[in-house]
């Protein structure tokens, strides 16, 4: 995902954040027989 205005750093870094240690962890854990799903559904507009 790329930022196409300003002020999305923060939902972009955090976006990464969360699908990079979803990633991490299921490296971490795929020799026990544990799959790990990270599931980012798109932007919503919200009342914030």
């Amino acid at each position: 995902m790329v930022a196409v205005s300003t002020g999305w750093s923060v939902y972009v870094a955090t976006r990464f954040a969360v699908m990079g240690l979803s990633e991490v962890a299921a490296e971490d854990v795929k020799e026990f027989g544990i799959h790990v799903t990270a599931i980012a559904p798109g932007v919503s507009r919200t009342s914030f």
